[in-house]
């Protein structure tokens, strides 16, 4: 009987733990922020060349450049999602023949009222919570990750004209 309730236990706290990893079960969560992060290899390709093809696609995909060193780029950027903006920070940490990308900070605008207002994504207001559409952020990040990992891991064109 002792051992049936350990189970039961353990079981409980497992399904508590994994549901936890999810925000609305979509969004992935790490110490309960939004979080989407991996680390990518690129093999034979060093870590300058990484960096210059990263800021490359940041500056043609993201509004502006917060941190800019060589091991390290950091932009906000966001998604459109109707009369919504989600901001999002990305940060990239560069070494030879990887990259780490963290996508954090997410955080929804409404610019009703004549004034923005601004609100984490894992604390939705009550007025808005049916608004927006976690699916839709997820497959947007999702796109954006995929973009990110196509411009790093080719060797962009040389202007030749």
């Amino acid at each position: 009987m002792k051992s049936l309730l350990c189970l039961t236990l353990i079981l409980v706290f497992s399904i508590t733990v994994q549901a936890q990893d999810k925000l609305k079960g979509i969004l992935p969560l790490m110490n309960g922020k939004v979080t989407y992060t991996s680390v990518i290899q690129v093999d034979s390709v060093p870590a300058e060349e990484i960096y210059n093809r990263a800021k490359l696609w940041l500056s043609n995909n993201f509004e502006y450049i917060k941190l800019d060193d060589k091991d390290k780029i950091m932009s906000r950027g966001y998604i459109k999602y109707g009369n919504f903006k989600i901001l999002l920070t990305l940060t990239i940490k560069i070494k030879d023949g990887r990259y780490k990308y963290e996508l954090t900070d997410f955080k929804w605008v409404d610019y009703g009222n004549g004034y923005m207002q601004e609100y984490d994504l894992e604390k939705p207001h009550r007025s808005v919570t049916n608004r927006y559409d976690y699916r839709y952020i997820d497959t947007h990040v999702n796109d954006l990750i995929t973009l990110l990992k196509n411009a790093i891991s080719t060797k962009p064109d040389n202007d030749q004209w």
